[in-house]
């Protein structure tokens, strides 16, 4: 069975070479009972979210891609 399954995807970019998305990142930290939550606009299209919960040990960061990215951007976190 050779078929891609649902919902996978491989990673195969164009180039070996990446480039930063920018290098000018705006950020808002929003501080509240239960959480810590930085907010870093990457693009007008692309934003990250950290969040850092109160008496966790973990970090939980997502991103936010909106249907307005570039159709030739391939985007990735290092």
């Amino acid at each position: 069975d050779n078929e891609q399954k649902s919902g996978a995807y491989i990673f195969r970019p164009v180039s070996e070479e990446s480039q930063p998305v920018t290098t000018n990142i705006t950020s808002t930290v929003i501080e509240t009972d239960q959480a810590i939550l930085i907010e870093q606009q990457l693009t007008p299209y692309a934003k990250q979210l950290i969040r850092l919960y109160k008496n966790q040990e973990y970090i939980d960061f997502s991103f936010e891609i909106s249907n307005s990215m570039p159709s030739d951007v391939e985007l990735i976190t290092r």
